[in-house]
C-alpha cells in the first residue's frame, strides 16, 4: 500500500507567507483592526531579510528590478520632500516592492515556476470566498461611507489586484508545467469575469476579457500565422506605447470632444463624466501644474479628497495621472523606462510564458486608462518582473536540456 506523504517545502512556506503579508483586503481590516500593523511589520522583516540575503549571497539583480526600485525610490524621497506620510507610502510600495524581490532571487531556478503555483492557489482561495459572498449576499455583503455594492474583496476594480494575477500565473503555471492551458486557469478566468462583472466593475471586466482572448489565442494556436503576425504587432514597444498615450489623452479629455461624448452616452450608455472622472482629472492637471517635474509625493484616498474637494476622488482614476500627482514627469519617465527595460528582452523566439506576462502588462495599461487601482497595488510591478526573469529562466531551462541530451 503506497502511503502519501503532504510535505511542505521551505520555499512553499515562504511563498505563502510574502502573499499573505502582501495582500489587502480591507473587509478584514475592518474587522481585524490589527491586521493592517502586522502585516506591514512583516513586510519591514521580510523586506530586510530578502535584502541582506541579496547582499550576502552578492547576487545580481534584474535590470527591470533596478529601475523598479529606484521608481520606489524617487516617490518615497518626493513624498518626504512635500510633508507628505512617508510611513503610509513605505507601507503601500513595500508589497509589490518584495513580489519582485522574491521572484528575482529565484529567476535562475524552476522554483520560480513553484512560487508562482503557490501565489496562485493563495489568490484562488481569496477570489473563491469573494465569489460565494457575492452568491450568499447578491445587494452587497456590507456598505462603506460612500458605497453598499461592497462583497469580500470591496468594491468593483479592487478586487482586480487579485484576479489580474491569478489568471496570469494559473496560465503561466499551466503552459510551463503541462504545456497546455487546463481546467485550472479556465476556472481562474471564469471565476474572475464572474466576479468583476457582477460587481459591475467595466473597466475591470473589459480588462480581464481582453487578458484571457489573448492568452487563449496565444496557448491554442501558439506557431499559427495568424498569431505571430497579432504578436509582431501587439507587442511591438513603440505601437503599445504611443497607442496608449493616444488613448489616455483622448480618455482624460473626453468632455472636450463632443465626438468621444456622443459615443459614452449613445453608444456605451455610460455617464459623459465617466462617473465624475472628468472633473477629477482635471483638478488632478491643475494640482500638478504646481510642481510638475517632481509631483507631489504618495497621496492616500483622504489626501485625494482634500485635494480635489470631492469625497468620491479617492485616487486620480488614471493610472498616468496617478504617477504624474506621485512623482512628476521624472517619476513617469522612471516609469515607462520601467516598461521599455522589461520590454527590451522581448525577442521574436521568447518564451509562452514571457508573452503571458506581457499581455498582463497590456491589461494593466488598459484598466489604468480610468481606474488607479492597480498602478501601487500589490501586482503593480511583478509582471514587468516576469516579463524578464521568465525569459532568463527559459534559455536557462533550454541551455540544461541541451547539456543532458549531449551526453
Amino acid at each position: 500500500m503506497k502511503v502519501y506523504r503532504f510535505m511542505i517545502y521551505r520555499y512553499q512556506l515562504e511563498s505563502i507567507i510574502i502573499m499573505l503579508l502582501c495582500v489587502d483586503v480591507t473587509y478584514l481590516n475592518g474587522i481585524f483592526h490589527v491586521l493592517p500593523s502586522v502585516q506591514y511589520y512583516g513586510r519591514c522583516v521580510l523586506l530586510l531579510y530578502l535584502l541582506l540575503n541579496t547582499i550576502h549571497n552578492k547576487k545580481h539583480i534584474s535590470r527591470t528590478l533596478k529601475v523598479i526600485s529606484l521608481f520606489t525610490l524617487w516617490i518615497l524621497v518626493i513624498t518626504y520632500i512635500r510633508g507628505g506620510d512617508i510611513i503610509e507610502a513605505f507601507k503601500v510600495f513595500s508589497s509589490p516592492l518584495i513580489l519582485c524581490i522574491y521572484a528575482d532571487q529565484k529567476r535562475n531556478s524552476t522554483k520560480i515556476y513553484d512560487c508562482l503555483s503557490v501565489w496562485k492557489n493563495t489568490l484562488f482561495v481569496f477570489v473563491l470566498i469573494d465569489f460565494a459572498t457575492q452568491i450568499i449576499f447578491p445587494n452587497g455583503m456590507y456598505g462603506d461611507s460612500m458605497y453598499s455594492l461592497n462583497w469580500f474583496l470591496g468594491y468593483k476594480t479592487s478586487r482586480l489586484s487579485f484576479s489580474l494575477p491569478l489568471c496570469v500565473f494559473a496560465s503561466i503555471v499551466d503552459m510551463n508545467k503541462r504545456g497546455r492551458l487546463t481546467w485550472r486557469s479556465w476556472i481562474c478566468f471564469i471565476l474572475s469575469m464572474v466576479t468583476l462583472f457582477y460587481s459591475q466593475a467595466t473597466a475591470a471586466s473589459v480588462a480581464i476579457a481582453i487578458l484571457s482572448i489573448l492568452i487563449v489565442l496565444i496557448c491554442i494556436n501558439r506557431k499559427g500565422v495568424f498569431t505571430e503576425r497579432l504578436w509582431e504587432k501587439l507587442l511591438n514597444l513603440k505601437i503599445v506605447l504611443v497607442l496608449y498615450t493616444v488613448l489616455s489623452i483622448l480618455v482624460v479629455y473626453a468632455q472636450n470632444s463632443p465626438q468621444i461624448q456622443y459615443i459614452l452616452v449613445n453608444i456605451l450608455h455610460k455617464d459623459p463624466t465617466l462617473t465624475t472622472r472628468t472633473y477629477i482629472w482635471n483638478l488632478c492637471i491643475t494640482s500638478l501644474q504646481k510642481h510638475p517635474f517632481t509631483g507631489l509625493g504618495y497621496l492616500n484616498s483622504l489626501s485625494y479628497q482634500n485635494l480635489t474637494n470631492n469625497v468620491y476622488a479617492t485616487s486620480a482614476h488614471n493610472m498616468s495621472l496617478s504617477i504624474l500627482i506621485s512623482g512628476g514627469f521624472i517619476g513617469l519617465i522612471i516609469y515607462i523606462t520601467i516598461i521599455i527595460v522589461a520590454w527590451k528582452s522581448f525577442n521574436k523566439n521568447a518564451s509562452i510564458e514571457k508573452k503571458i506576462s506581457s499581455i498582463a502588462v497590456i491589461a494593466l495599461l488598459i484598466v489604468g486608462m480610468t481606474s488607479s487601482s492597480l498602478v501601487y497595488s500589490t501586482c503593480a510591478f511583478i509582471f514587468y518582473e516576469l516579463m524578464e526573469i521568465l525569459s532568463i529562466n527559459h534559455i536557462n531551462k533550454t541551455v540544461i536540456m541541451g547539456n543532458r541530451n549531449s551526453y
